[in-house]
């Protein structure tokens, strides 16, 4: 019988990991009898931080009520039957799944379950709820967009952390006796403490000697010092303009790291107390997951130790000074972007005339500096500003929107400032996908 695995994550139980591997052995995964399509390559094997994004990336589009199900989700569920032509098992994969509702797990079922005769099975790494809010805090500390501790953060931890709830939600509807539910804990893993080994395991694969593994960590943690810099940095307001000078500075650390073969293993930032509240919190919910999914009495997830070293070196010592160089520098960001826009010039096409209505879109420094220079030539007429993050960014342009002001503005052209090509062509896709014509999108490069 044709079988569809899903692997839905979760979020921070090496997802981006396993799709680099699941990329890069694309034709050994099906030569063993396992299919790991491509839909989209901008999608499927972008790289950030080293990292894939897999190749389930649009099947959230089934989520939506049945009433709404349309062209582009009809369109979808038959790119999934045609999968089935290349092999009998095919892998998808996409952490984003993870926090979508039931609506999406009836139309998988029904849509190309039940219509084509698949049977469906759903695979998910659980990551003990403690070590995952710590994990997720330091990606949001690493992102820009949050700046309180991991402690304020897991007070404020979300009901998806209970997970047996959303594991009842899914199997009521895939059937229990589909999900395929792990442990994300090397200790947990069937072999070598490897992954990689243990994802391929669910396929009969014991030997994976014949397949490439990723030589290099994928989406590596900072360390402590750097995550604590990095949280104080993100309390600064207009902290954003740094984001790219910060950046460079993070990877330069992980790449000394991996030179002096430092420890890799994620640093800790809760103490055994905070832990402990943690996992008090979802005991019932932890325990019947052992029972139901594994088969044992009592959590599947290892002991909590009360070995838990959560102090951050120098971090009381050091607050002042980091506050107040990290001000500094972007006071003079602030007057180098200044100096900049006042001499920076633009190459805009022939059809592009002073009369034409734009939109500029992209907030970082090439988006400003193009929003100023239409400003001081008045070659445009500017009726929007927008960037995806225009709430953070608004500490360094007031006058930039939110990106869906779009659809409300009449406008003539959208010219994109933005200096990173895959940005920009992610930007172009957006906007084609909105119903916007390719000739009113236009790629802004600055004159040398």
């Amino acid at each position: 019988m044709k079988e569809l695995y899903i692997h839905i994550g979760q979020p921070k139980t090496g997802t981006s990991a396993l799709q680099t591997f699941f990329a890069i052995n694309r034709e050994g995964l099906k030569e063993a009898g396992i299919y790991y399509p491509i839909f989209d390559g901008d999608y499927a094997i972008r790289e950030k931080n080293n990292a894939m994004v897999g190749n389930a990336y649009n099947m959230k589009m089934l989520a939506c009520p049945r009433e709404q199900f349309g062209e582009n989700q009809i369109r979808y569920v038959e790119e999934v039957r045609q999968l089935f032509d290349e092999a009998q098992c095919v892998l998808l994969s996409a952490e984003g799944l993870w926090g979508r509702d039931i609506q999406l797990y009836r139309n998988i079922k029904d849509f190309i379950g039940e219509k084509f005769n698949i049977k469906i099975k759903i695979i998910v790494y659980l990551r003990r709820q403690d070590e995952r809010i710590e994990s997720t805090w330091n990606q949001w500390i690493k992102s820009g967009t949050y700046y309180k501790s991991c402690a304020e953060y897991a007070k404020e931890a979300r009901i998806e952390y209970d997970y047996y709830l959303r594991l009842k939600m899914v199997s009521d509807v895939i059937g229990k006796e589909n999900m395929i539910v792990r442990i994300y804990n090397p200790d947990s893993f069937t072999a070598d403490r490897n992954i990689y080994k243990d994802f391929m395991s669910i396929f009969g694969l014991a030997d994976i000697s014949a397949f490439q593994q990723p030589q290099f960590q994928v989406n590596p943690s900072l360390g402590k010092n750097l995550v604590e810099i990095k949280r104080i940095f993100n309390a600064i307001p207009s902290s954003l303009i740094l984001d790219d000078e910060f950046r460079k500075i993070s990877r330069e650390n992980v790449m000394f790291a991996r030179s002096t073969e430092a420890i890799t293993k994620a640093p800790a930032f809760l103490n055994y107390e905070e832990r402990k509240e943690i996992l008090d919190r979802y005991e019932e919910s932890n325990r019947i997951i052992g029972q139901e999914y594994f088969g044992i009495e009592g959590s599947p997830f290892s002991e909590l130790s009360e070995q838990c070293d959560s102090s951050v070196i120098g971090a009381d010592i050091y607050k002042d000074i980091i506050y107040f160089f990290g001000q500094l520098l972007i006071e003079q960001k602030k007057e180098i972007e200044l100096l900049h826009s006042q001499i920076d010039e633009f190459q805009l096409p022939e059809n592009v005339k002073n009369e034409s209505r734009v939109i500029v879109y992209g907030g970082d420094k090439r988006g400003r500096s193009l929003y100023h220079y239409l400003k001081r030539t008045g070659r445009c007429q500017i009726v929007g500003f927008v960037d995806r993050r225009w709430e953070k960014l608004k500490t360094i342009e007031e006058n930039i929107e939110d990106p869906m002001i779009i659809f409300d503005r009449v406008f003539d052209y959208v010219l994109i400032g933005v200096a990173d090509q895959k940005t920009v062509t992610a930007i172009e896709e957006y906007l084609r996908a909105q119903g916007i014509g390719t000739e009113r999108i236009i790629a802004v490069s600055k004159m040398m």
